[in-house]
């Protein structure tokens, strides 16, 4: 993004600021690119909030952020995680990237990129590039008689306290009063250790121009972040994991409010209950409302009692996302009903994601079938034969009526999309002041979508009406198609109980049959699967996301917004060049 200028606040306590100055700058005609570098130390209290998004938005400023897929993997539910458009950049690059690799290196003949090329089936380029594993391998024999034990003991210590949720720059004095725990054996000066200041120089010299075990920064040290996921490959997150005293360390070392929900955080990937009470409840007690949820958050996989004890604080502190975390831990514990309770009381308090669960499309029950014929005696298998079925296989699936009346459903969709498009462009949408017919009945992370996104949308609808109109049942080609699907049940079903006369005129001179508008039919046999519905359940909010753990159990797929209109199959893709009704 040539000609931006690049704001990068340094932490979250800087995140308001580096906000007003993004919103401040674009609307000077300057546009400004956010970068979060390391996202995961700009969540939690202070952290972007849903109307600073909509600000940066309309100012035009692009935010982009990186987090380690072994963090997000560990990180309670977050709004501002949940409404991100995710990029996954594999570790391992792709045939094509390597083969520009080495076009590259033929043209320049880099030392450093043909060591990469060399291990690109063991380590990542970047991570070669950036001497990663070269440097993991030399703290792995510093701690010997002649190498730079202290120096290494140095290092650990800093990658132990950044594993602790300890993520800005580590001060002199802790890393010199923790590191000679790590020096090897009992009679820690048998090794001969180096002195202080040639450890600390040997641990901050850079390597091939690059990178360097530890980075100096502001007044302390971080360790390079390559060092913490080579440290998880070999030891895996734990009770176990980090030694006590590192624990004691970094909570004493919480001088600031966001470095206890650090902390908490990386004691809630270690399993560490009595860490993450230890770090949050000080705050808790004395009123920090986020402190509240967050231990509602993190203490219920070891103790669900006191999990919803501390929601319950919080929602009676006020906060509203505590209401709808608290169905979700009901709904959770299998008592439907209380969760139903409290994601209504969120939805009364304005919580949109609880407002979108009472908006599912739910198709009404078919009316009661009409009495079946009165069977001639005359006619053979009158009697005795009540289990035989004369019907062909081939008629089985929805009636020539039910089939009709879709269609109709299909087309005034299509039609309430387009004319909502003309009426609300790219603004968003949602259940009070800006509800608006069709794109307000869809689920909430579909409700900042832009034009085109909603163009797409209502082509769906015109599309499934044109496969029923060519004589095909309308199975969904992509997920905006099953959507498309479960709206138009809905609004089937709905003039098939309250619009009969207009119903009348939809399906005339097509011949009632016993089992006309079986919708619970159409849903067996036009869909797959009904996981799109999942993104109205506030219980599953980030399915969406691939790593989302109810996502990768049941597998769902496309359910980000920008995918909703990719083909589910390639040899079912509809013609790109059919264009648009309106």
């Amino acid at each position: 993004m040539p000609d931006h200028l690049l704001v990068l606040p340094r932490d979250v306590t800087e995140l308001p600021e580096a906000v007003a100055l993004a919103v401040r700058t674009s609307g000077a005609d300057e546009r400004c690119v956010l970068w979060l570098n390391d996202m995961e130390r700009y969540l939690g209290p202070g952290s972007l909030s849903l109307h600073d998004i909509r600000a940066l938005r309309r100012a035009g400023t692009v935010v982009l952020g990186t987090m380690r897929s072994r963090i997000r993997k560990d990180l309670p539910d977050d709004e501002l995680l949940r409404i991100a458009e995710t990029f996954e950049v594999p570790r391992l690059w792709s045939p094509d990237e390597l083969d520009r690799a080495r076009t590259e290196l033929g043209a320049r003949g880099d030392h450093r990129l043909r060591l990469a090329l060399s291990q690109a089936a063991d380590f990542g380029i970047a991570e070669t590039l950036a001497t990663g594993p070269q440097l993991w391998q030399e703290l792995s024999r510093a701690s010997v008689v002649g190498g730079n034990p202290r120096g290494a003991a140095v290092v650990r210590a800093a990658i132990d306290l950044a594993l602790a949720g300890l993520d800005d720059a580590l001060p002199v004095d802790l890393l010199t009063e923790l590191h000679e725990d790590y020096l090897p054996g009992r009679n820690k000066q048998l090794i001969g250790p180096e002195p202080l200041e040639a450890a600390l120089v040997w641990a901050t010299s850079p390597r091939d121009a690059v990178t360097r075990l530890l980075i100096p920064e502001a007044d302390g040290f971080r360790a390079f972040e390559y060092l913490l996921d080579a440290h998880l490959r070999e030891k895996r997150p734990g009770p176990g994991l980090l030694p006590e005293r590192v624990w004691e360390a970094a909570l004493a070392a919480c001088s600031k409010r966001h470095h206890r929900f650090s902390v908490a955080i990386a004691a809630h990937a270690n399993t560490r209950l009595d860490v993450i009470l230890r770090a949050l409840t000080p705050l808790a007690e004395g009123a920090d409302v986020e402190a509240m949820r967050a231990l509602g958050l993190l203490t219920e996989g070891h103790d669900r009692k006191l999990a919803a004890g501390w929601l319950q604080r919080a929602v009676d502190a006020g906060d509203v996302l505590s209401l709808r975390l608290m169905g979700n831990h009901h709904f959770r514990g299998r008592s439907h009903d209380a969760a139903n309770d409290w994601y209504r009381r969120a939805a009364e308090a304005g919580d949109e994601i609880s407002q979108s669960y009472f908006n599912e499309p739910r198709p009404l029950p078919p009316p009661p079938p009409s009495a079946p014929p009165t069977p001639d005696p005359a006619k053979p298998g009158a009697e005795g034969d009540e289990f035989e079925d004369d019907e062909d296989e081939g008629d089985y699936g929805p009636t020539p009526r039910t089939l009709r009346l879709l269609e109709a459903a299909f087309q005034i969709l299509a039609d309430r999309a387009y004319d909502a498009i003309e009426m609300i462009g790219d603004s968003r949408v949602d259940l009070g002041p800006n509800h608006v017919s069709v794109f307000s009945d869809l689920p909430v992370l579909t409700w900042g979508a832009n034009t085109e996104w909603r163009r797409l949308m209502a082509r769906c609808f015109d599309d499934l009406a044109d496969d029923i109109a060519a004589d095909r049942w309308p199975q969904p080609t992509c997920t905006g198609e099953e959507m498309a699907v479960h709206l138009a049940l809905a609004e089937a079903s709905y003039m098939a109980e309250d619009e009969p006369e207009l119903v009348a005129e939809f399906v005339k001179g097509v011949p009632a049959e016993q089992n006309d508008y079986d919708w619970g039919l159409c849903l067996d046999v036009f869909l797959e699967d009904t996981d799109v519905l999942f993104l109205y359940e506030p219980w599953a909010q980030g399915v969406e996301d691939p790593d989302h753990t109810v996502g990768r159990m049941l597998g769902v797929a496309n359910l980000e917004a920008e995918d909703w209109f990719t083909p589910f199959r390639e040899e079912e893709t509809r013609d790109p060049e059919r264009g648009f009704r309106r």
